[in-house]
C-alpha cells in the first residue's frame, strides 16, 4: 500500500513566501488551499491585529483541530510569539526562517 501524502495548506499574503515553503514542502506534503492536515500562517505585520486570522481558524469548526505553524516577524520581547501560541498555534517559528528548522518543526504537526 502506497504511503497517504500529508495536506499542508499556506496561508501568507506574500506570493514569494508561498513559492519558497511550497518548494520546503513539494517532496513530503500536497500544497492545498481547503482541507488540510496542518496549516503554516504567515503573520505578516507585527500589529494587534495580526493574530486575527489564527483566530479565525480556531473559531471555525473546520479548521478549530487542524494544528498551525505561525511563521511571525522576530521581536526581542517575543511578544508576538507569545501571543501566538497563546491564541492556539501549535508552533512558532521566526522570520528570517531556516528552511531546515520550518520543516522538522511542521513535520511534528502531523
Amino acid at each position: 500500500m502506497a504511503d497517504v501524502r500529508k495536506k499542508l495548506r499556506i496561508i501568507t499574503d506574500a506570493a514569494y513566501l508561498y513559492d519558497i515553503i511550497s518548494e520546503i514542502f513539494a517532496n513530503e506534503c500536497d500544497i492545498v488551499r481547503d482541507y488540510s492536515d496542518a496549516i503554516i500562517l504567515d503573520l505578516f505585520d507585527a500589529g494587534a491585529d495580526s493574530l486575527m486570522k489564527l483566530d479565525a481558524l480556531k473559531l471555525d469548526s473546520a479548521t478549530a483541530d487542524t494544528p498551525v505553524l505561525v511563521i511571525g516577524n522576530t521581536t526581542d520581547d517575543g511578544a508576538q510569539e507569545i501571543a501566538a501560541l497563546k491564541a492556539g498555534a501549535a508552533d512558532y517559528v521566526a522570520k528570517p526562517f531556516n528552511p531546515e528548522i520550518l520543516r522538522l518543526r511542521a513535520a511534528r504537526l502531523f
